[in-house]
């Protein structure tokens, strides 16, 4: 559990530690964390001693993208996207 656990922990302290908050920087964490659950569920039993783990895991995978979609619905995350790689930029 604690390999499950530990990415919550360093996610919430690299952005409780980042002096300029960016909603690209709480993206990623969110996009890693809901990449941490998926393995986690694929990981456990099938039995159903671990049922309530499973309906826990799914949970919030599905509270993370609710906020993933929040993002990409933003206005404000697709300007910064814009800035970053306008669209006459290529990309190497």
């Amino acid at each position: 559990m604690d390999k499950w656990l530990r990415p919550f922990r360093q996610a919430t302290d690299a952005m409780s530690q980042s002096k300029v908050p960016t909603i690209s920087v709480a993206y990623a964490h969110f996009i890693m964390l809901q990449n941490t659950l998926r393995r986690a569920y694929g990981e456990l039993p099938t039995d159903s001693a671990a049922d309530r783990l499973k309906s826990a895991i799914s949970q919030a995978h599905v509270k993370l993208s609710e906020y993933v979609g929040l993002f990409a619905e933003s206005k404000y995350f697709f300007w910064a996207s814009c800035k970053l790689y306008p669209p006459d930029r290529t990309l190497n």
